[in-house]
C-alpha cells in the first residue's frame, strides 16, 4: 500500500506531499512535509554525486521510497516492501510529474518559493492508492490455481490411455509450452490489469 506521495524540488522544497491513513487522504503537516523532503533531497543529491547518477529507490525497514527526477521536481512515493511492483510505480511517478508539470511549468521557471500557488494540484483520477495491496490480487491467483489443475488433470488422463509413447511425451511438451506461456500470460495479465486502473 502507498502509504505517502511527495513533490519536491532538487533543494528540498516540498511543494506538495499526500499522507494516507486508513485508505483516507489528508494534508501532511507543513514542518514534517519539509523536513522529509529536505531529507530525501539530501539521500537523492548524495546519489547523484557520490556514484554519479540518480538514485531512484532507498529502503527503511518494510518500508521504500521510490523517486523520479523530471525536470525541476522530484516525486516520490513511500509503499510497503512487500507490496512494491516496480513497473506500477514508475508509471506513477511518471504520471503524477507530467501532469505536475503540465499545469505548473511556466509558474516553476519564475517560482518566488510561494508553495501556495501549488494548492490547486490534484492527484490524477486514475491514481489508486490501493493498488499495490496483494489482495488486489487474489481473483488471478484463483484464476492461475484453476488453470495449474486441469494441467494436472490432463496429464492424469494422458498417464492411463493407451497412446503410444511417442504421442504422450509430444503432449506433455505440448502441456509444458502451455505452462510456460500461461505463466507470461498470467503475469503481463495481471500488470496490465493494475495499470488499467491506474
Amino acid at each position: 500500500m502507498i502509504h505517502e506521495i511527495f513533490i519536491f524540488t532538487p533543494d528540498g522544497r516540498c511543494l506538495k506531499s499526500w499522507e494516507f491513513n486508513s485508505r483516507h487522504l489528508q494534508s501532511g503537516h507543513e514542518q514534517s512535509e519539509m523536513m522529509r523532503c529536505a531529507f530525501m533531497s539530501a539521500i537523492f543529491n548524495f546519489g547523484l554525486h557520490v556514484h554519479n547518477q540518480e538514485l531512484n529507490t532507498v529502503k527503511f525497514g518494510c518500508q521504500a521510497y521510490y523517486f523520479l527526477k523530471n525536470e525541476k521536481i522530484i516525486t516520490s512515493i513511500c509503499c510497503d516492501v512487500e507490496d512494491s511492483n516496480i513497473e506500477i510505480i514508475k508509471k506513477m511517478l511518471l504520471k503524477i510529474s507530467f501532469t505536475f508539470l503540465q499545469k505548473y511549468r511556466g509558474i516553476l521557471e519564475n517560482w518566488n518559493g510561494n508553495i501556495q500557488v501549488f494548492n490547486g494540484y490534484k492527484l490524477p483520477e486514475s491514481i489508486n492508492i490501493n493498488i499495490l495491496e496483494r489482495n488486489s490480487l487474489k481473483n488471478y491467483d484463483k484464476y492461475f490455481e484453476n488453470v495449474k489443475k486441469y494441467k494436472e488433470e490432463l496429464i492424469n488422463y494422458i498417464s492411463v490411455t493407451n497412446l503410444p509413447d511417442t504421442s504422450k511425451k509430444r503432449i506433455l511438451q505440448l502441456i509444458e509450452n502451455m505452462n510456460l506461456i500461461c505463466n507470461k500470460v498470467y503475469q503481463d495479465y495481471v500488470l496490465e490489469k493494475e495499470l488499467e486502473e491506474m
